[in-house]
């Protein structure tokens, strides 16, 4: 089991041995989640590059310092459903 906290209710069973595992090491023992987790960043990186470059292309004036201003939860949202 991980360090989440939810994790932290009485687990005694009888028959049954938990380990709980030390933080931040799920992607290293657990090698399905490294590759899930790369190409998750990949696609991720890759849709929010590319919705940037288009903002760029879209706006003659356009300014980074805006752009990232404007970018919200939702934005982040959609960019995230895409990947």
């Amino acid at each position: 089991m991980d360090n989440a906290d939810g994790h932290a209710v009485d687990l005694h069973h009888e028959g049954v041995r938990i380990e709980f595992l030390p933080p931040n090491t799920i992607s290293l023992l657990q090698p399905m989640d490294q590759g899930v987790i790369r190409a998750f960043k990949a696609l991720n990186t890759g849709n929010c590059l590319q919705q940037l470059v288009d903002a760029i292309d879209g706006d003659e004036n356009f300014q980074l310092k805006v752009y990232w201003r404007n970018f919200t939860i939702s934005s982040c949202l959609t960019v995230i459903h895409k990947a």
